[in-house]
């Protein structure tokens, strides 16, 4: 990937990742912190984190990067802002970030905001980051490392989901109940499609994101803790398959090629997928009418629904 289409260092860049003590995210950290770049952890459990920092330091005592624990929980939107004015008031620079927290099945229920959980966690808390991190992106260059950028980890199970408009919205508990007989794969498709929606049509948006890169990418099937809130019954027949199955799921370190792969490019474009360390320019064109369709509506109704959070 990096040889067909050109590598920059990330050496002193400072990288915000989420969700990366555990899976992806953190086999994403590991690589580029190996490279010399300043890695801002942004989790929610700070016990895990310290635990990584440490393994990480351990392996590559002398490899010039840095590791900083900040505290992120996408399941507030107070917690979303108190660390985008940390990394505003206290970061001297921040070059790229890499939205990569989510969560796949988790019970539905609505957060102290009162947005469905699924759909805060995997797209409305991530696009309130974008929007507040992105002055910060703005100041940032460096002559010989990658443009500024926001790589969205994203999902092909996107061409199974359809969004329902009204959850992009704050709801009730009446309005909870209409989905409560749908499958944790379902919600995960539908949450991740109305981010990428949201990322899509953010790239068209040139007066607003000015020369900050945006680009999707997908690690493909991997086996990580984004399983954990798998069914009893769905993880005894993953057992009873296992063989098959480890033969066709990547590891999270292989998942991660494709995100670090996009954090090295020279250049990167937000009109086609990266997966599989490669630009995938049919995704959109082969897929369903829901990967392109209402995208503007749903970056509508997104910037209407994070619009009290920006401050």
């Amino acid at each position: 990937m990096l040889k067909r289409y050109g590598r920059k260092s990330v050496r002193n860049l400072t990288i915000v990742i989420t969700g990366c003590n555990t899976g992806i995210g953190k086999e994403t950290a590991r690589e580029l912190y190996k490279h010399g770049a300043r890695i801002i952890m942004a989790n929610r459990n700070r016990l895990e984190t310290e635990q990584v920092i440490q393994e990480f330091q351990k392996q590559n005592p002398s490899c010039g990067g840095q590791l900083i624990y900040k505290h992120l929980d996408l399941t507030s939107m107070d917690s979303v802002n108190s660390f985008s004015q940390d990394i505003i008031s206290n970061e001297p620079r921040l070059d790229i970030l890499i939205s990569n927290a989510a969560v796949f099945g988790a019970p539905l229920c609505l957060t102290d905001d009162h947005f469905e959980l699924n759909m805060q966690v995997n797209h409305l808390a991530p696009a309130l980051l974008t929007h507040l991190l992105l002055p910060k992106l703005q100041q940032s260059k460096i002559e010989e490392s990658p443009q500024p950028r926001i790589i969205a980890v994203t999902s092909t199970l996107t061409k199974h989901g359809t969004i329902q408009q009204e959850f992009l919205s704050r709801i009730t508990n009446e309005q909870l109940k209409t989905i409560m007989d749908k499958r944790g794969r379902e919600i995960y498709a539908s949450t991740k499609l109305a981010n990428l929606h949201f990322m899509r049509s953010l790239s068209t948006h040139k007066n607003v994101v000015k020369n900050v890169e945006i680009c999707l990418a997908s690690p493909g099937f991997c086996y990580t803790r984004l399983h954990r809130y798998t069914s009893s019954s769905r993880l005894i027949w993953m057992s009873l398959l296992a063989p098959l199955f480890f033969m066709i799921v990547k590891s999270s370190r292989q998942g991660a090629q494709t995100i670090i792969g996009c954090s090295m490019l020279s250049r990167v474009r937000p009109d086609v997928l990266y997966h599989d360390c490669k630009e995938d320019e049919h995704f959109f064109q082969k897929g369903p009418a829901s990967l392109v369709s209402n995208s503007n509506d749903s970056y509508e109704i997104t910037m209407k629904s994070i619009e009290p959070f920006l401050k």
